[in-house]
């Protein structure tokens, strides 16, 4: 593409003057110009599409491309695009289309939008290359669809990694809990609880991963709270309110900062008591406010000069309180008191003196003083007398008072008005009203007394009476002795002891019932506890077990939480509690072990699959039990991948493993040497080896100028074999020639003598001139082929018709028709069966064929009776014995057919093992009870189970040799084997205790149609 830059600034340039002609540089400048604006509008549209489906990062990645493509628009876009249009229009010039910027607007808009997103981005793609946690990323994830709301595609990314998170929570929670990883938990927590999920989180997770945060939040708070156990006591025992109290503040904060309301009995009992002497102090502390309070009122209303009636009522509210009043503050309303009673004294005497100077005159007012003095000492001694009678309370003394002020209504009543006869007056009123306050409050206690008493009654006397009817009659019974107990004290108006007496009662009643409570608690917790001890560790089916440790744990907690029951039963409801919790941890723990393992059955279908599974298995639970045998499969997992290399080349030949033509055969030969030598120690190695050998001998078998040819072809052409014939001789004589025998007739008169030239019996490579001379004749005019020659011949030329169906089985059937072939010399029939048959062996002897053996004593015979240095052409020559020698050994061959049916089984059986059609893949593992089982993954069907196993005593892993540090290649290991493992029909599998015994867990098995390996 031209450089817009150069071209822009030239048309730019061009526009400031007048346009001129069109020349070459401007009609070229033209149409780069033009490009580039077609260019520009279909990166455009792209950008468009990619952002019309929320691939932001897509767009911007396109526009980024060099030229940048808004950095192009901008340079692109001409002050006035419409007049140079419009110029290139009339001159012939190529128009440019009209720039999109409503697009370009809408990509600088997604630039804007992706500037906040670009550095979480970044993280994105750091985290992405180095593989980091999916916790991490997912947060990540989260933050950056936060920030790019409109893309959809964020969502499913987040349910990816969330599942991805899911299945990770489980371990995590297990190592955290195995670890007591208080940070890690608190993590979890925060992370299942505390985070918006797309996905749904398992409600069982959840609860597990609460309850273990919790007893670990309780484990914490508690270790810190024994810290303050020995300060609590050495403040509790001096009785320092200030410092009980801000201990007490502490232990609360610590309860609450780690969200526990529940701590251990111990932990109760050393507070409890700190708590109520603080609550007690802290009342106190509120009564004696109030006191000082009512003190500084009191004190003003003395200032205040108030009536004698309002200070009697402040200080007997002060009196109320029960606390040492202020001396000063007492002397102070005594002297008011007494200077308002003198003065009050002084009015009066003055008011009789006058009336004593208006009667008697001076005299009389002496008497009237004497008398008045006389009656206020007389007054203050009754209002001693009333205050000496309620002094204590008690129902007696109020009546006494009572007397005496009806008394004093009845003969004195202005003894009354005198003030302290009034005062007097008034406390026995008061006592009075807490008389009848306080009798209400003792009918009240016995009310309640009296229905707790009468309902636990009838479940004391209950035999069959329920857990929870005893606790609850139990806790009414508390109940209503806690009220009793806290009512104060009450004798001074229960004279006959009832409260005292219903009190008793209902400790009895109570003690029944929380003796029978808590022994009932104690049983249920015994029997929870051997239901949950009956559940295995390791449980068969873990939803159950889980469900039938939350049903126990509720049980438990309800047990724990019943008031009424002594602290004995409670402390072994909440120890059972805890050990259901600690039970279903480890059930949890089991849980997500069995999740590793049903990972471990899922990913068997691949060896590097399972490689990955067994790690990490082994990493996470390094000290499991099964977790020897994976690091002990991982290594052997090596010999798995050369079986699948294997099964991967062996399926590119489509079933057709047997040569069709020498170069296939050469081709797949060397395919095979290459799988050898890149995989040395691979099980499949004998099979390799032997299915090489057999395409090696099918090469050599069907090249042009095969074994068969090099090897028979001189023989059978040899002359002796192929163009032998005889003369005979009217005396019976035969002479055998070949070739041209130049035969010459000689007539003397009427007799002929022939002459010709034949094969010397004395050594068949020489010639003889023969005479046949009158009166011997001629039978034969002309040589007649011996019988044998034809099926050499006829054997010569099949030579030549040998190919991929009969290239191993050839020899057979010649040697077979020769057998067959009653008119052939022994001596011959026996010279070419041994050659043939040799050849046979040669070519169909590949490794596992075994053809030698039909024919071993065979061979074995005519090697030693050496047929082809017999003499042939007479066969009188030969003793009888050898020729019967002869006939027996030829007729000691196998036939045909059953020769021909064990090459085809030992073919079939190196194919199938060629092949090995893998039906499905699995892994070996033993069930709860330790017996063996097979987890498989495949289409099913029935068929055999094999696995690849190190050779004996190789090593189970090698360190990986750095090719930089040494240039010695690493010695390969032995090959490796298939054992068969067992079979499996209908689905079911059947393992050879043999072969499995001594097998590590986690061995991936083959599932291979019937008679695949054989």
């Amino acid at each position: 593409m031209a450089d817009f830059q150069r071209v822009v600034e030239f048309l730019r340039d061009l526009r400031q003057g007048p346009l001129q002609e069109v020349t070459e540089e401007i009609r070229q400048s033209a149409t780069d110009y033009a490009a580039l604006c077609v260019s520009a509008n279909e990166r455009l549209r792209k950008c468009s599409t990619f952002l019309s489906q929320g691939l932001r990062t897509e767009a911007i990645h396109l526009a980024d491309e060099t030229p940048n493509l808004l950095d192009l628009v901008a340079a692109l876009d001409l002050p006035d695009p419409l007049a140079w249009q419009d110029f290139c229009q009339n001159n012939g010039l190529p128009v440019p289309p009209p720039l999109q910027l409503d697009r370009a607007s809408q990509l600088n808009d997604a630039y804007a939008q992706d500037q906040p997103l670009e550095h979480l981005l970044a993280q994105h793609r750091l985290l992405a290359l180095a593989r980091g946690p999916v916790r991490q990323r997912l947060a990540l994830l989260r933050q950056i669809a936060g920030q790019d709301v409109g893309n959809t595609t964020w969502e499913r990314d987040i349910r990816a990694f969330e599942k991805a998170r899911l299945k990770e929570l489980p371990t995590a929670f297990y190592n955290a809990v195995k670890n007591r990883d208080e940070v890690g938990m608190s993590g979890l927590m925060q992370e299942i609880t505390q985070t918006q999920w797309l996905e749904p989180v398992p409600g069982d997770l959840v609860t597990a991963v609460s309850d273990a945060f919790n007893r670990m939040q309780r484990a914490s708070a508690e270790v810190e709270l024994r810290k303050l156990v020995e300060p609590l006591r050495e403040a509790y025992a001096a009785r320092s309110f200030q410092e009980c109290q801000a201990i007490v503040q502490r232990w609360k904060n610590i309860m609450d900062g780690a969200g526990v309301t529940i701590i251990s009995t111990e932990l109760t009992d050393e507070i409890r008591p700190v708590v109520q002497f603080v609550q007690e102090q802290e009342k106190r502390e509120e009564l004696l406010r109030k006191f000082r309070e009512s003190c500084r009122k009191f004190a003003q209303m003395m200032d205040m000069d108030v009536p004698d009636t309002q200070l009697e009522a402040g200080y007997a509210k002060l009196k109320g309180f029960n606390e040492p009043i202020p001396e000063e503050l007492t002397a102070r309303y005594q002297e008011k008191l007494a200077y308002r009673q003198r003065a009050a004294e002084r009015k009066h005497r003055g008011r009789l003196i006058g009336i004593g100077v208006a009667v008697a005159g001076v005299a009389a007012v002496a008497v009237v003083v004497v008398v008045l003095m006389t009656r206020a000492s007389e007054a203050k001694q009754w209002a001693d007398k009333i205050e000496q009678a309620i002094n204590a309370r008690s129902e007696g003394n109020l009546r006494n008072g009572e007397q005496l002020v009806e008394y004093l209504k009845a003969n004195h009543p202005s003894y009354l008005s005198e003030p302290a006869v009034a005062a007097a007056v008034r406390h026995v009123s008061k006592m009075q009203t807490e008389f009848d306050h306080d009798s209400g409050a003792v009918q009240s206690l016995l009310a309640a007394l009296g229905d707790a008493l009468k309902s636990g009654a009838a479940v004391a006397a209950n035999d069959k009476a329920t857990l929870e009817q005893l606790a609850s009659a139990a806790a009414a019974l508390q109940e209503a002795l806690t009220q009793a107990n806290g009512a104060g004290e009450l004798s001074w108006v229960d004279q006959d002891k009832k409260l005292a007496a219903a009190e008793n009662q209902a400790n009895g009643v109570l003690s029944n019932l929380q003796d029978r409570a808590s022994a009932g608690v104690q049983a249920e917790v015994g029997q929870l506890g051997e239901q949950v001890d009956a559940i295995p560790v390791v449980p068969a089916n873990l939803n159950d077990a889980d469900t039938q440790l939350v049903t126990a744990s509720g049980r438990a907690r309800a047990l724990r939480d019943l008031v009424g029951i002594n602290e004995q039963a409670k402390s072994a409801a909440a120890a059972l509690a805890d050990k259901i919790e600690e039970r279903r941890t480890a059930l949890n723990a089991t849980r997500a072990m069995a999740g590793e393992l049903a990972d471990i059955r899922e990913n068997s279908g691949t060896a590097d699959d399972l490689k990955k599974a067994l790690a990490a298995f082994a990493q996470k639970y390094p000290n499991d039990a099964r977790t020897a045998d994976f690091n002990v499969v991982i290594p052997r997992l090596a010999l798995a991948k050369d079986v699948e290399a294997w099964h991967d080349m062996a399926a590119s030949w489509s079933g057709q493993l047997a040569a069709t033509t020498s170069d296939a055969a050469q081709r797949r030969g060397e395919e095979i040497a290459s799988y050898l030598t890149a995989r040395p120690s691979s099980p499949m190695s004998a099979t390799a080896n032997s299915y090489s050998d057999y395409l090696k001998h099918a090469a050599d078998a069907l090249a042009e100028k095969g074994i068969w040819q090099t090897d028979l072809s001189d023989f059978f052409n040899n002359p002796l074999l192929t163009s032998i014939a005889y003369m005979q001789t009217s005396d019976g004589q035969r002479f055998y020639v070949e070739g041209e025998i130049n035969r010459k007739d000689r007539r003397i008169n009427d007799q002929v003598t022939v002459t010709f030239e034949a094969v010397d019996p004395l050594d068949q490579t020489k010639r003889m001139l023969v005479s046949v001379d009158p009166p011997t004749k001629l039978v034969t005019d002309t040589p007649v082929p011996l019988p044998h020659t034809k099926v050499i011949g006829a054997l010569n030329d099949q030579l030549k018709g040998i190919d991929a169906t009969n290239w191993e089985t050839w020899g057979i059937d010649a040697v077979d028709s020769l057998l067959k072939n009653k008119e052939l010399n022994i001596v011959i029939k026996a010279t070419v069966v041994e050659k043939i048959l040799r050849t046979e062996i040669a070519i169909a002897g590949w490794n596992g064929s075994n053809i030698g053996e039909n024919y071993a004593v065979t061979l074995t015979e005519l090697a030693r009776q050496k047929p082809g240095d017999l003499p042939w052409a007479d066969l009188s020559k030969n003793s009888e014995v050898t020729i019967q020698a002869l006939q027996k050994t030829l007729g000691s061959i196998p036939s045909a057919a059953s020769v021909r049916e064990k090459l085809a089984m030992a073919k079939s059986a190196l194919f199938k093992q060629a092949a090995f059609d893998i039906i499905g893949t699995g892994v070996l593992l033993k069930d709860e009870a330790g017996h063996w089982a097979v987890a498989s993954r495949g289409k099913g069907g029935d068929g055999q189970l094999w696995t690849a196993i190190p050779a004996p005593g190789a090593a189970e892993a090698a360190a990986p040799i750095d090719p930089a540090a040494t240039d010695q290649a690493a010695p390969a290991a032995p090959p490796g084997s298939l054992v068969l493992l067992g079979t499996v029909q209908n689905g079911k599998f059947a393992l050879y205790e043999t072969a499995v015994r001594g097998l590590p867990q986690g061995t991936m098995v083959y599932i291979t149609s019937n008679d695949a390996g054989k």
